[in-house]
């Protein structure tokens, strides 16, 4: 991707006020970033936090903490006080901007500050175009924009869900999750692929949460990219984007999810990661803060989406090409448990998951027999086995699959997918435990299986040996 914007005059120079601080300096900017560093002002080890002003308005404060060599060298902070500032998309307007870095506990200037910025994306006129075809052959029902955007000016935070079913209204998860949403604090925009924009869909708008229908051409990633196109203007007033679907029955309330996700660090957080194919965030809860909201790169990933029907492309393009493009731009990435951690507590689990099997009703295991007909216990002695020689070999799994049950128990993970419950595609040997692990914690979730199954598709029937009046 061509370079997104320069200063055109880069680091230029005005008038001390206030004056010029040695604590730190701003040494690049380019491709959309402006890169430099700040030392904290009593020598600590906490790292500096610089304050950001455009046009005389401060927009945001980053954190100078990330490690760069030569200031290591230079025996500033052990090398950890880099900081990068992706300039806002709503400042690529060909106009004057004047971004002033300060030292936030001095109120100093950085070396090299202000800034004169004065650059338009060249890219203006397609995105125009691609947001005009999306209006009108995809968007078959669309809320007020200017609604959305007030009420995410008070949240500074959107959440972004990709639905779809083919019934007339949502479930009573959706509307969980919705509530759950807006607790979190956020401004709830459901893009749902259907057929029809029925009316009744529309009872899952509040004051809060907006409705948006529009064909179902893309997958997750078609309704993410539609709906961050035409909301581009309301991701200049917000501080961090959820991009969800509803794949996952969850566990745990959103809050405590996104406390965890924060307190990673990075840019962009997935719950989980995957080595098939390539290494990517699995992009079923995808968080972005605010260095990616504000960034012309979100835009500019959404806007070459293709939109295609084909399964294969729109993972090659969206979740294979997500982690790809982002990690290329410089963005911290990571998930929250990572494939190698999974899999690793999996295999630590496995004596007491084949202990749990043994222990099923039913006969007894061929040896224990003296060499009769295997029974289902040793097929799923014998999945178990495959699974520790697929991770020992390297080979990748689908950790939500896979190793669902040890990212809940061992991870205090917050939800399990939805086609793992209904289809079990993969022949997961510790199916039978959605019995303690979801029929115990969470019945009311147990019970929505009904439903889902009606919606969804899927015939697998979880075994619950506990009754809710048990729990």
């Amino acid at each position: 991707m061509a370079a997104l914007g320069k200063a055109d005059e880069q680091l230029k120079r005005s008038e001390p006020d206030p004056i010029e601080s040695d604590l730190g300096s701003v040494d690049q900017v380019s491709d959309g970033q402006i890169l430099g560093w700040a030392r904290s002002s009593d020598d600590s080890d906490i790292p500096a936090a610089v304050d950001i002003f455009i046009d005389g308005k401060l927009i945001s404060t980053v954190v100078a903490n990330l490690y760069r060599k030569d200031l290591d060298d230079a025996a500033i902070q052990d090398g950890y006080a880099h900081f990068r500032f992706q300039i806002p998309l709503v400042l690529f307007d060909g106009a004057k901007h004047v971004i002033q870095l300060r030292h936030r506990s001095t109120g100093e200037k950085l070396a090299n500050s202000p800034i004169v910025f004065r650059e338009k994306w060249q890219k203006i006129p397609e995105l125009i175009e691609k947001i005009k075809w999306i209006n009108d052959e995809l968007v078959l029902h669309m809320p007020s924009i200017e609604k959305i955007r007030r009420a995410s000016l008070k949240t500074r935070r959107l959440a972004v869900v990709s639905t779809y079913h083919l019934s007339e209204t949502f479930l009573d998860y959706h509307f969980d999750l919705r509530d759950m949403l807006i607790k979190a604090g956020f401004t709830v925009v459901i893009i749902h692929a259907g057929a029809d924009a029925k009316f009744s869909l529309r009872e899952i708008e509040t004051e809060q949460c907006f409705l948006c229908v529009k064909k179902n051409i893309g997958y997750d990633f078609g309704s993410w990219a539609a709906g961050l196109l035409i909301l581009k203007d309301a991701l200049a007033d917000v501080d961090e984007t959820l991009l969800i679907n509803d794949s996952s029955i969850l566990l745990k309330d959103v809050e405590e999810i996104l406390d965890r996700v924060r307190d990673v660090k990075c840019d962009i957080v997935g719950l989980t990661d995957s080595y098939e194919s390539k290494h990517h965030l699995q992009s079923y809860f995808l968080w972005l803060g605010r260095s990616v909201c504000k960034s012309p790169y979100l835009i500019s990933f959404m806007m070459n989406f293709s939109f295609s029907s084909e399964k294969d492309i729109v993972i090659l393009e969206g979740e294979l090409g997500f982690t790809e493009f982002f990690r290329k731009a410089g963005f911290s990435i990571k998930a929250l448990v990572s494939y190698p951690e999974a899999a690793a507590a999996w295999i630590k689990g496995a004596p007491q998951l084949i202990k749990e099997i043994t222990d099923l009703p039913g006969l007894p295991s061929a040896q224990e027999r003296e060499g009769g007909e295997p029974s289902y216990k040793d097929s799923l002695c014998r999945q178990v086995d495959n699974i520790i020689a697929s991770i020992v070999n390297g080979t990748p799994l689908n950790p939500t699959h896979f190793f669902w049950d040890t990212l809940v128990e061992k991870f205090d993970f917050p939800l399990v997918k939805r086609e793992l419950i209904l289809k079990n595609p993969s022949n997961v040997p510790s199916y039978f435990r959605m019995d303690r692990i979801i029929g115990r914690s969470s019945p009311d979730r147990a019970e929505a299986l009904v439903d889902m199954i009606q919606r969804y598709g899927g015939n697998l029937v979880p075994y619950f040996s506990t009754k809710r009046s048990d729990v």
